[in-house]
Order: C-alpha cells, then structure tokens, then sequence
C-alpha cells in the first residue's frame, strides 16, 4: 500500500511562495506577501518560516490574525484590505 504524505505548514508556505515567486517572473523584491492565520498554535506555525524566506528572497512578509470561530464576529477583510493582491 502506498500513503501520500501531505506537506508540513512549512513545505505548504515554502510551495506557497515558490508559486507566487513563478507567478511574478521569478523576483520578489517588490512583492508583499500577505498571511493570514487562526489564532491556533498550529495557525502560526508557517510564520517562521515565511520571515526565514522573505530575508532569502527579499519580499515583505504581512501577517494578520484571525480570531478562532466563535470567539469574535469580525472579519479578516477589514485588516487585509489596503493590501491589494494580485491574484
């Protein structure tokens, strides 16, 4: 029997930027990357890495918060607004 090992948040983050970096043409110099997280251990855990390849490969990482279901009726959308993504 074969099992598919899925990726850890960090392979996840790290193949997130690779695709964004394709996306780009390759130079993340000027690109702000936008993370938005549950406020869960778990949530956080890509965070590190994120700053570890934004200082390799020289892009602003942003990361915003989101409160657990239940916990606050307010939505990310207004924190991520000024943030104008791309895709």
């Amino acid at each position: 029997m074969i099992f598919p090992v899925g990726p850890t948040y960090w392979q996840q983050a790290a193949n997130d930027v690779a695709f964004i970096k394709n996306q780009v043409g390759g130079d993340l110099s000027d690109v702000k990357i936008g993370f938005i997280y549950l406020d869960y251990p778990f949530g956080q855990e890509p965070i590190e890495i994120l700053k570890t390849l934004s200082e390799k490969e020289g892009f602003e990482p942003s990361s915003i918060q989101c409160l657990c279901p239940g916990a606050t009726r307010q939505a990310p959308g207004p924190r991520s607004a000024g943030t104008n993504p791309t895709m």
